[in-house]
């Protein structure tokens, strides 16, 4: 089970969901950016912590037929990156973008399909180390997103803590990163997200070299300007629908 280093991610990236978010500046645009990382039913006596950690498909599926009943629309992160450039939402009204990170197998099984019945995109971020390994995406299933319309962004090598990593290693693990998923699609990847949402300055002038048009945090917010295209806020997602539609009506 993945139980272990998705509980050690949660508490470091709730940690970061609790500082202040930033006040929205008057030219700023409201995206909320959802942050899942497993999609699976729960299982009998996981830990409750687990249990708000993962989100099951059926609650996923609630959240995804809400946003669609009530005119909202999911976009990808071109599309916002686009919009922050402008300084206009154009031309999707009440955009919203579901990020899957970390690359668990689970995703492609329960997430993938509810996106695809329900025509809305969502972003990817893998980490490639241990792409093809148990609990892990294969290739060939991020392939076959790829070609769905979702969006695979980076996540680095091995998910190492920003914080508390050299920048010659910060580099090299987003670069090679890239270049992996660059070569195994055949395309451009111009997305990024720090593991467990760490970031400062130093760091995003590394990911700003290295190619990358977005890069994403797991600091809370949903206001957004072109100043923030390499730390883009987000929100946590939970096993709470009603925290789901909060976040929404902000």
């Amino acid at each position: 089970m993945e139980i272990g280093p998705e509980l050690e991610s949660a508490q470091i990236e709730k940690a970061f969901q609790n500082l202040p978010e930033e006040t929205p500046l008057p030219n700023s645009l409201k995206i909320p950016i959802f942050i899942y990382h497993s999609v699976r039913p729960h299982i009998k006596n996981e830990p409750k912590k687990q249990d708000d950690f993962d989100i099951t498909p059926e609650l996923l599926e609630r959240e995804i037929v809400y946003l669609q009943n009530n005119g909202y629309t999911t976009i990808t992160l071109d599309e916002l990156a686009n919009d922050l450039e402008n300084g206009k939402l154009s031309p999707a009204t009440k955009p919203v973008i579901l990020t899957f990170d970390d690359g668990w197998r689970n995703q492609y099984k329960y997430a993938f399909p509810i996106l695809k019945k329900y025509h809305a995109t969502g972003v990817f971020y893998i980490y490639t180390n241990p792409i093809g390994k148990k609990h892990f995406l294969t290739w060939d299933q991020i392939k076959e997103m790829d070609k769905a319309g979702m969006t695979i962004a980076d996540h680095t090598l091995s998910h190492p803590y920003f914080k508390n990593t050299p920048l010659d290693e910060i580099k090299k693990e987003v670069t090679e990163s890239k270049a992996i998923i660059e070569r195994e699609l055949g395309k451009p990847v111009l997305h990024f997200a720090s593991p467990f949402g760490y970031t400062n300055p130093q760091i995003m002038a590394i990911v700003k070299e290295a190619g990358y048009k977005t890069a994403r945090t797991t600091y809370k917010g949903i206001y957004h300007t072109k100043d923030d295209l390499l730390k883009l806020r987000g929100i946590l997602a939970d096993d709470n629908f009603n925290d789901f539609v909060a976040v929404l009506q902000k």
